[in-house]
């Protein structure tokens, strides 16, 4: 259970009283003091199965995102322009950059990080698996939905991205405590 600590009071600066200290913020005549919650965070370091699902989640999407961002940049990977010709893109370039260091970089970086054996390993497996899960929502959104291939693309890494954030959360624990105190 997590301590609970005296309310703070707030003071505003027109309510302070040399002699007395900081004073309770008021409003309408009623002193409030509120703590809104207390967090408590613990991190575990992933270890046999959980810690090598991980690993090889990072780096089998990570990875092959490094030269699929090259060819982005380079030819569009033979996707027609059209497809992001309404978006805020002029070519794949900047799409293939992003693929790069967002997808590869992080993937891989959380990889390494796995592999150190850290205790942030889980958040960092928690982080990315929100950016490929975002990275496909935005994906789809702008270049639209076309079939197959992309079914398939879409379905087995979204389906790694949600392994890989229940991976994180089994070695994360956030612990949140709603605290909510009105004084008269």
């Amino acid at each position: 259970m997590i301590p609970r600590r005296p309310a703070a009071s707030v003071a505003a600066p027109s309510a302070r009283r040399p002699d007395m200290g900081p004073q309770p913020l008021e409003a309408k005549g009623v002193a409030v003091g509120a703590e809104i919650f207390e967090a408590q965070l613990r991190f575990s370091v992933p270890r046999g199965p959980t810690r090598l699902a991980m690993l090889v989640i990072e780096l089998f999407i990570g990875i092959p995102a490094i030269p699929a961002g090259v060819g982005l940049m380079r030819d569009g990977l033979g996707m027609p322009n059209e497809w992001i010709s309404h978006s805020l893109f002029p070519s794949y370039a900047l799409p293939g950059v992003l693929l790069i260091g967002l997808i590869g970089g992080g993937m891989v970086g959380a990889a390494v990080i796995t592999l150190r054996r850290s205790v942030l390993a889980g958040p960092a497996a928690i982080a990315i698996g929100l950016v490929q899960i975002a990275w496909l929502g935005s994906e789809t959104f702008i270049v639209g939905w076309h079939g197959g291939p992309q079914l398939l693309l879409v379905g087995i890494i979204g389906l790694l991205a949600v392994v890989l954030l229940v991976l994180g959360s089994s070695v994360t624990s956030v612990r949140l405590q709603l605290l909510y105190e009105l004084r008269r």
